[in-house]
């Protein structure tokens, strides 16, 4: 079921130049990561992280290894009776969240004293976007969706992004809606060089960082934009 609203937790402060002013944070991926910050409930060590597993019970040939196995072993070598893991980490981007569920609980639990209701995910995604865009941190390229808790190892054959894997026992009770917007990347020599990006289906995006060797993605930090336009997608409902 597609979610039809999120709910931001937010400061009497915050909430109110989110309303009057249209003033809102966009974080990166990386600063929830930061387990040295005091807010358990927001940061976690493992965002954007997830290891590909594979259980191998009968003797395999590396060669026969599912791809992203068989591109690490460069040896004619058997396997059998062993659990592969490769690890992947994510390219930081900014995002933006909220939760699919309107909870006290989760007010109290993320030292808040309001909540503000998007009632128009689309829209408020998109022009958050294109400011974004105007204003030369991104080139419009968003991932959005429910957070996936399942943790953070996952079968070969899983095709979603790690951007949206999340531990359950610790973060599921906060059913958290994301938005991704990945920052423009440069070459060497300062121009923009385009990611690929291909829609796998089912409502899944696969976004893919340039392989060529002088792509890079820019040191990002968390920025305060103004919109006014995303005013008339929110309420204050708390």
């Amino acid at each position: 079921m597609e979610t039809q609203k999120i709910y931001k937790y937010l400061s009497q402060k915050h909430a109110d130049m989110m309303m009057k002013e249209g003033i809102i944070r966009i974080g990166t991926l990386y600063e929830y990561r930061k387990n040295e910050q005091p807010d358990k409930q927001r940061n976690d060590n493992n965002e954007g992280k997830m290891s590909y597993v594979y259980d191998i019970d009968a003797e395999i040939n590396a060669r026969d290894l599912p791809k992203i196995f068989a591109d690490l072993v460069q040896e004619d070598v058997n396997f059998k009776n062993i659990i592969l893991k490769t690890p992947l980490d994510a390219q930081n981007s900014y995002i933006y969240c909220g939760s699919q569920v309107f909870d006290k609980n989760l007010m109290t639990e993320f030292k808040t004293e309001c909540c503000v209701e998007i009632f128009d995910i689309k829209n408020f995604v998109e022009t958050i976007g294109k400011q974004l865009a105007n204003e030369g941190y991104i080139y419009n390229c968003v991932l959005q969706g429910p957070c996936n808790y399942i943790g953070h190892e996952v079968d070969v054959n899983f095709n979603e992004t790690a951007e949206f894997l999340k531990d359950k026992e610790l973060y599921g009770h906060q059913a958290e809606y994301r938005v991704i917007y990945k920052p423009l990347i440069y070459n060497v020599h300062g121009e923009i060089v385009k990611a690929e990006i291909e829609s796998l289906g089912n409502g899944i995006t696969e976004f893919r960082t340039p392989k060529r060797e002088d792509a890079c993605a820019p040191v990002i930090y968390p920025i305060i934009i103004s919109c006014n336009e995303i005013i008339k997608f929110c309420r204050k409902i708390s």
